[in-house]
């Protein structure tokens, strides 16, 4: 028995191990409706004179579905052992914990706000729960550390990209099929950009602060044919946040190669890391072509290969002939 709970474990990293016993834990105490009703998330009971914060940190956790924590409990292991150990255990820890209070924090937001455009308390005293958001998460991470990965699903070859959007969909068909409730959806949604909002401006790494690379647009997390609607409502939602200085402002970046799209870049880092692993890569290979080139040695048969600025390579034996003809 000790083996095969030590066997079962070592899949996992060490916050991975942390979060799937905190997972199981609630999930068992969770069945119990006072439990649940404590752990849970009532939008109602995070604004006065209530203000139930914590629950905003304990709902994300709260699984209380059998099927959903194997799907969880997977995903914890194949995340944590990617990127626990390329951003370290507390990089890992701060990302799952600001995506899970941020994302259940918008979404308890936006019952609120539906409840004053509605005025039906159903809204404003539901209770909600999961890792959605932090699920959403992972796959908006993963999109960023593999951005050209792809995966099969159903025997289709799918970019890794999509993840986030297949999640979504998944997510609002079984909220329609009445399999799960409406604040699923709405979870993976707000994780989805939560995520990305903290990846892109504010997680650090290698002293660079946030990953401003064009392969990690939010509308490169959709679909192609849906990236001018999002860039659109983007732009204007950037806008927003910059106003109330959720994200830091940034000068824009214009692509001229496509009309009508806006980039934004962080002042002095406008390189993601796989940008300067490439630059890096050809500044070697530059080094390498100028150590190769030397000059032709007197009364030996020597052909120098010269390389011009366009990167092609010349060959100087033409040359050398037409020289020799005039000479004679």
């Amino acid at each position: 028995m000790a083996n095969s709970v030590r066997g079962a474990a070592s899949g996992y990293s060490k916050v991975s191990l942390g979060l799937a016993g905190l997972l199981i834990g609630l999930c068992t105490v969770g069945q119990s409706p006072s439990v649940f009703g404590f752990f849970s998330i009532t939008p109602g009971n995070i604004i006065p004179p209530l203000v139930h914060i914590q629950t905003l940190l304990s709902g994300g956790f709260l699984e209380t579905n059998p099927i959903t924590l194997v799907v969880d409990l997977a995903a914890i292991a194949l995340a944590g052992n990617l990127f626990e150990p390329l951003w370290g255990t507390r990089k890992y820890l701060e990302f799952v914990v600001i995506v899970n209070f941020f994302a259940c924090l918008v979404t308890a937001i936006s019952f609120i706000c539906l409840y004053i455009a509605t005025q039906d308390l159903t809204l404003l005293f539901l209770n909600f729960n999961g890792f959605w958001c932090v699920l959403a998460g992972y796959l908006v991470a993963f999109k960023q550390v593999n951005p050209q990965r792809k995966f099969a699903l159903a025997g289709v070859s799918v970019d890794c990209r999509l993840g986030p959007v297949i999640l979504l969909s998944a997510a609002t068909g079984l909220w329609l099929g009445g399999v799960l409730g409406a604040a699923v959806p709405m979870m993976a949604f707000h994780g989805i950009w939560v995520s990305w909002t903290y990846l892109r401006f504010y997680q650090t790494r290698d002293d660079v602060q946030g990953d401003p690379g064009e392969g990690f647009t939010f509308a490169d997390l959709f679909p192609n044919n849906m990236q001018p609607a999002v860039i659109t409502f983007g732009t204007h939602l950037y806008r927003i946040a910059v106003a109330c200085r959720i994200v830091p402002d940034k000068p824009l970046v214009f692509d001229l190669s496509q009309d009508n799209i806006v980039k934004t870049a962080l002042p002095g880092n406008t390189l993601s890391d796989a940008d300067r692993r490439r630059q890096a890569a050809e500044r070697d290979l530059e080094k390498r072509l100028a150590g190769n080139t030397k000059p032709p040695k007197a009364g030996g048969d020597h052909v120098a290969v010269s390389v011009d600025t366009a990167g092609e390579a010349t060959d100087p034996a033409p040359a050398a002939a037409a020289d020799a003809s005039e000479a004679e």
